[in-house]
């Protein structure tokens, strides 16, 4: 895939803005206003016979306790349910972090960033990924011509806890936190990666960017911000294409301290 056809896909992902208003509430927004007074409801119930920490949204939603704060968690059911899945799937699906790695040149030590400790992951409820900590990245393929007829996505995240729209900082909205030299790694590297190329970053790039059209395949990526004085906020996003009203994916992370 070339650099100017990758872009084109990635500007056509960004999202103008997180407020869901107009056409965009109606799905996404309208679904967590039920949600809303469906468990008010229930917690009207759920107060009888309970403790005020047992009762909590805090307590109960997102992995969070009174005393330790957040914790990485799967989104809750009710949260996944919001999300509908569209018929494009994702795949090459891998959990990893942008971190430093080494490879050996001549008697030299090197160091590069890349995309390190890798593990492979599959989606849960049809389109739901891992559940990923701070500083943590998803990567992902889609099929380019699929992706590319869909038109345009919106990334739209809630705090797991309250339903509420997230504030910044959020992921990158155009999907590119990775990039693709940090997806080729330098050969005889740290990782144990056997896909790999000897030479420079620009090499690394090219090389992982002809493996991706080669395969007609676009990479996403999305990762955990972190935020100087968030104590532990889950927080679910969907990427969310407006045109279908379905979903390309859906995923909680961990926004904490850095």
């Amino acid at each position: 895939m070339t650099r100017s056809l990758k872009t084109k896909f990635l500007g056509a992902a960004i999202v103008a803005g997180l407020c869901l208003s107009g056409a965009q509430a109606q799905g996404f927004g309208d679904r967590l206003k039920k949600l809303a007074k469906k468990e008010a409801a229930e917690k009207v119930e759920d107060v009888i016979g309970k403790s005020a920490a047992q009762s909590s949204p805090q307590a109960s939603v997102g992995g969070a306790s009174a005393a330790g704060g957040a914790s990485v968690a799967p989104p809750s059911q009710d949260l996944m349910d919001l999300t509908q899945c569209s018929d494009l799937k994702v795949s090459n699906v891998m959990v990893g972090k942008l971190g430093e790695f080494t490879f050996q040149q001549g008697l030299s030590q090197e160091e590069r960033t890349g995309f390190i400790n890798r593990r492979a992951a599959t989606p849960t409820n049809g389109c739901i990924l891992p559940s990923i900590d701070a500083y943590e990245a998803i990567y992902m393929e889609v099929d380019t011509a699929k992706f590319k007829a869909m038109g345009s996505f919106e990334l739209q995240c809630v705090e797991s806890a309250t339903r509420k729209n997230a504030n910044d900082p959020l992921p990158n909205r155009g999907m590119s936190h990775i990039s693709e030299k940090h997806m080729m790694l330098n050969c005889g590297n740290s990782e144990g990666i056997e896909e790999c190329i000897s030479g420079s970053n620009s090499d690394r790039a090219s090389a992982w960017s002809k493996s991706l059209e080669s395969r007609g395949k676009t990479m996403l990526s999305v990762h955990a911000p972190t935020y100087h004085n968030d104590p532990g906020t889950n927080i679910y996003c969907q990427y969310y294409n407006p045109a279908s009203g379905k979903s390309l994916f859906g995923f909680q992370f961990l926004r904490r301290k850095g």
